[in-house]
This record gives C-alpha cells, sequence and structure tokens, in this order.
C-alpha cells in the first residue's frame, strides 16, 4: 500500500526514528493521529472503507512523516474527521485526502496561529496551555482545527482559480473574441456583429432585472436573487458552510485540462476522439504532479 520505491531499509530507519521519540517522551499529537494510507480519493468515509472491503493501511501520521523525511518524498493519506450533516445535525465520520507533507506544513501552522491567536483563535481565550503544552490530550480536538484549516484553504484556492476563469471568459467576451461566443451560444462562423448582439444578449440574460422579474422560475447566482421554496435545499447548504462547485480538489485539475485542450474541438480544428484523448493525457500529467493519480 506504500510506493513500491520505498525500500526496506527506508521504512526500517524511519519505524526507528518513530520508536525513538515514544522512548525519549518527545511525542507529538501527530504520533497520536490515525491516518489511512492506500485509500483511493473516491473513499469518501470509514463506514465506505469497511462495508466494501477496500484494502487499506492505518498508521500514526508521524510515522508516515518519518517515512517521507527518510525517503524525500510525500505519501498520499486520509484523515478521518467528523462532519455534521446541515439537516439532522448528527456528526458523521468523513476522510479528508492529502497529500502527508501538505497536512505536516499546515499542522505547523496551526500551532503558529495557537500561539499568535490568529485564524480561528483570534477572538477566543489563550489556548497555549490546552492545545501546545497539553496538546496529547486534545488530539481530536486539534485534528477538527487541522483539518478545517487544509479545507479553508482549500476553498480559497478554488474560489481564486473559478473567480480567474471568469473574469478570463469574461475579459475575452468583451473583447469579441468570437471563438468564445460561438462556444457559448453553440454556432460557428458568426459575423462581428451578431458575435456581438449574442454578448449583449447573454449579458442582458443574467441582469439583476431579468433575476428579479424570473426570481422563481429557477436557482439564479446573482445580484438580485431572493432564495425561495425551490432554492430551500440549495440556500441551507451554502449556509452551512459547503463548499462551491468544485468540491473534490482534483475538479479544478479536470476543468483545467479540461478549458486547455477541448478549444481545438470546438472550432472544428480537431475531432471529438483527439480531444478526450488529449485532455486525459493533459489531466493524467497534471493530476500525477498532485498526487491525486500514482
Amino acid at each position: 500500500l506504500l510506493p513500491i520505491k520505498f525500500a526496506f531499509w527506508s521504512l526500517k530507519l524511519a519505524q526507528s526514528r518513530y520508536n525513538e521519540r515514544q522512548v525519549s517522551g518527545e511525542t507529538t499529537w501527530l504520533d497520536k493521529m490515525q491516518v489511512y494510507v492506500g485509500l483511493p480519493v473516491w473513499v469518501v468515509s470509514e463506514e465506505q472503507m469497511l462495508s466494501e472491503n477496500i484494502h487499506h493501511l492505518k498508521c500514526p501520521f508521524d510515522l508516515l512523516q518519518d517515512i517521507s523525511n527518510v525517503t524525500h518524498d510525500g505519501v498520499f493519506c486520509a484523515v478521518p474527521y467528523l462532519k455534521t450533516d446541515s439537516i439532522s445535525n448528527k456528526r458523521y465520520s468523513v476522510f479528508l485526502h492529502d497529500k502527508s507533507l501538505t497536512i505536516e506544513y499546515n499542522a505547523h501552522l496551526l500551532d503558529s496561529d495557537i500561539l499568535s491567536q490568529e485564524a480561528d483563535f483570534e477572538d477566543v481565550d489563550d489556548q497555549y496551555e490546552r492545545l501546545i503544552k497539553n496538546e496529547l490530550a486534545h488530539v481530536c480536538e486539534k485534528k477538527e482545527y487541522l483539518v478545517k484549516r487544509i479545507l479553508r484553504e482549500r476553498y480559497d484556492e478554488e474560489n481564486i482559480h473559478v473567480l480567474r476563469n471568469a473574469i478570463s471568459t469574461c475579459l475575452q467576451m468583451a473583447k469579441g473574441e468570437k471563438e468564445v461566443i460561438e462556444a457559448f451560444i453553440g454556432v460557428s462562423n458568426i459575423s462581428d456583429e451578431d458575435a456581438e448582439a449574442s454578448f449583449v444578449a447573454l449579458m442582458n440574460g443574467i441582469s439583476s432585472e431579468v433575476i428579479s422579474a424570473n426570481n422563481s422560475d429557477t436557482v439564479w447566482l446573482g445580484a438580485g436573487y431572493t432564495p425561495g421554496p425551490a432554492s430551500a435545499g440549495v440556500s441551507a447548504t451554502a449556509a452551512d458552510g459547503a463548499a462551491p462547485y468544485p468540491m473534490l480538489s482534483f475538479m479544478s485539475t479536470l476543468h483545467g485540462a479540461l478549458g486547455a485542450e477541448i478549444s481545438d474541438f470546438l472550432q472544428g480544428n480537431e475531432s471529438a476522439e483527439q480531444a478526450l484523448a488529449d485532455i486525459e493525457a493533459a489531466y493524467t500529467a497534471a493530476a500525477k504532479e498532485k498526487g491525486f493519480l500514482q
């Protein structure tokens, strides 16, 4: 379940370092935090993992980091944490999938936040005694803060990615780049006049006036929209702090590959089969680089 490039003696050295910490009394809270190795990213919970009998390895996180430090390579792992159902308010266990190096980096930033009373600790009593000096007694609590920090970072990164794409698309359309407008309206070889008229129509179609006049017809994402009965579920989910689409970290990577490789097909310069092959190759390369694929 660990990458085959990890040699036996590398694992033995990592284990020796971990054992030495336990014997010397230098144990940290990350030595007590249990994680899973070898799980695909589509496994979302311990319940699914056990019910589908998916092979896995469970170990202390800092042992995993000892392996990473010895081999100079990160390991993709899953951290179980508790999430609250927005409707029933029941707590259930789910997985956060990420590289061990990312988790370790955010664990150090978490301790920095506690010491400087920033982020989640800005408006609360000093947590130094509880979460730093006596961290071994509050492993679960620190893990929840750690996961919250990583998810917030992902949320910000994905929002910036979506914003950049939106700004880029709007700029291209505002400049009258016909290829983009043609892709939106599904028509090819339009004239400059028709391209300009199409852009004006698209902008009018999502104006605040149109949204207000057709408020109950659908769930709008724009100024002037007042949530109604049809959007109760969407509004409740958003109010509960759900991450916006794309919720899964690898979706942004897929979007990037799709956006970069589909333009030739939309312009009629290559076949659908070739475009799909290019998208697959671009995504696979990017996903391997980010640790989503081995």
